[in-house]
């Protein structure tokens, strides 16, 4: 959505949100001011997407940055294949610098380019003369428009980008016998983007990244499913109340990230109604709302194992109910009244006087 944000403020860069923020933000550095806005900020982020993702149609030469710019085809941008600095006059260059009259003057340049990439240069159609501004184009469409499916098949196939992990495939989460409150709650969980005190604190908000409840270390997802002394009460008593307490003790406290612990243990029992892996989601849940009933409620409860266990077990058995499909018939065909009669179609219904 940042990629989208910035493509339709380059594309169009004279409506007046646009033009707003590139007035007040824009600079050639590109880099963003410290006193930036966070769209500004948003659509900087979502450009260096694009301009991985899109190319450049040179006519003229005027708008195409000889090194930062893809506009080789098939090839990536100049100033990834050279190591070193670029002189600050050189930095912006433009290709209408160094193309001139239908002819290649990299004389202009304080050094020469290996011979490869002055091949590829050479063998690029550029016009001798045009008065066509340059067209950027989105390389993964074949009409060069872009789309934000596109640009989300480019961000997960990207091993540089912050989407793409070892654990990116999330499709699983969406098959958890639990209400969807808890399967995007542990999407959340999945993406690292829970917002406990040191995540709110490393994005600007004023405030201490130090866990509330035990307060002796900051407050991240790993401290709040496995290290606060409030949470080790809950795993202890939960580990307690299933078939096989030894086992499962060792298990859960071995490994650092939730995920992990799950697919050691989803397959276990837990008892003779429910299996850890419908478990599981219902307690990270009452970890999560427990936490948070503390903090803005400036209390220290523990816990409620009883309640997370009955919870997770009402849900369990009713979506085992709702697998049995019942057929109820209902004629939903009007019918004309007998002869003689007339009928009155309502919209209501009554309880009172004289009954349903």
């Amino acid at each position: 959505m940042h990629a989208s944000l910035a493509w339709r403020l380059f594309k169009n860069p004279k409506t007046p949100w646009a033009n707003v923020l590139i007035s007040k933000y824009y600079s050639h550095n590109r880099c963003p001011r410290a006193n930036s806005s966070s769209t500004w900020k948003c659509i900087l982020n979502g450009w260096r997407t694009c301009n991985k993702a899109t190319s450049w149609v040179v006519n003229n030469g005027c708008s195409v940055n000889f090194w930062h710019d893809i506009w080789i085809p098939f090839h990536s941008n100049i100033r990834s294949c050279i190591q070193g600095p670029l002189n600050c006059d050189e930095e912006n260059i433009k290709i209408k610098d160094i193309f001139i009259n239908g002819v290649w003057d990299f004389n202009r340049l304080s050094f020469s380019l290996p011979q490869s990439l002055i091949f590829s240069i050479q063998n690029s159609y550029v016009p001798n003369t045009s008065s066509i501004d340059d067209k950027i184009v989105w390389r993964l469409t074949s009409d060069g428009l872009f789309t934000t499916k596109f640009a989300y098949t480019f961000l997960d196939s990207n091993e540089d980008s912050s989407v793409h992990n070892s654990n990116k495939n999330f499709n699983w989460i969406w098959k958890i016998k639990a209400p969807n409150k808890i399967k995007f709650f542990i999407w959340t969980l999945h993406h690292n983007i829970l917002p406990t005190n040191q995540y709110l604190n490393l994005i600007g908000m004023n405030m201490s990244p130090v866990c509330t409840f035990c307060e002796t270390a900051n407050e991240i997802i790993n401290h709040i499913i496995f290290y606060c002394c409030n949470v080790k009460l809950f795993w202890n008593t939960i580990i307690q109340k299933s078939s096989n307490p030894t086992l499962l003790n060792n298990i859960i406290f071995s490994s650092d990230k939730w995920c992990n612990t799950w697919n050691l243990i989803k397959n276990s029992p837990f008892n003779n109604f429910l299996s850890w892996k419908d478990l599981i989601p219902f307690c990270l849940w009452h970890i999560w709302l427990t936490r948070n009933g503390n903090l803005f409620n400036k209390k220290k409860t523990p816990i409620n194992t009883h309640d997370t266990i009955a919870k997770a077990t009402e849900y369990t058995i009713l979506i085992a109910k709702k697998d049995v499909a019942t057929k109820h018939t209902i004629n939903l065909k009007w019918e004309p009244p007998f002869l003689g009669h007339y009928k009155l179609n309502i919209d209501g219904s009554s309880l009172g006087n004289p009954g349903v």
